[in-house]
């Protein structure tokens, strides 16, 4: 898979977990584990690739 396919999927991905969380109300336990988990992970993607555009 290349890079660029493989970052779509990724983005894609997220967009639609995104859309999911939106739909649920901000109080409820299951959207506040997402969206921290949701944050841990873009931090994860946008670490890599800066690593990867400074190698």
């Amino acid at each position: 898979m290349e890079l660029k396919t493989f970052a779509a999927s990724v983005g894609a991905g997220m967009v639609l977990g995104a859309a999911a969380i939106l739909m649920m109300p901000k109080q409820n336990k299951v959207r506040r584990a997402m969206q921290k988990t949701a944050d841990t992970i873009e931090d994860s993607i946008e670490d890599s690739v800066h690593r990867m555009k400074h190698c």
